[in-house]
């Protein structure tokens, strides 16, 4: 059973009766209620952290510290194409396209900054 569900059951057993007096009632129904946000905040901070640097891609990690010294993730353009093989009829097509990219987002760039 997680942390969440363990106070979400204690919260559901909380009865006004189990206490000396109202106020000690609410103060510990409140207590739950903020264990509670504070374990759903970790686990979508945990899950932000998974999904922005999932641990699968950890070998990327040290070139992208350099990528981002260019500038901040959220101003940064990122654009994957596959590798080409040498003798790939295909591969200079790839080239012209990846190089009209290129120019496109440099011009786009310049224009907004």
């Amino acid at each position: 059973m997680s942390a969440t569900q363990i106070a979400q059951v204690a919260l559901a057993a909380l009865r006004p009766r189990s206490f000396i007096d109202e106020e000690e009632f609410e103060r510990r129904r409140q207590q739950l209620q903020d264990e509670m946000r504070q374990y759903d905040d970790s686990m979508r901070a945990a899950m932000l952290r998974l999904d922005r640097w999932p641990h699968r891609h950890m070998r990327h990690f040290e070139r992208l510290q350099e990528f981002l010294k260019d500038g901040p993730y959220e101003q940064s353009v990122f654009v994957m194409t596959k590798y080409s093989q040498d003798g790939d009829h295909e591969a200079e097509r790839l080239k012209e396209v990846i190089d009209f990219v290129v120019r496109t987002v440099e011009r786009k760039v310049i224009v907004h900054g």
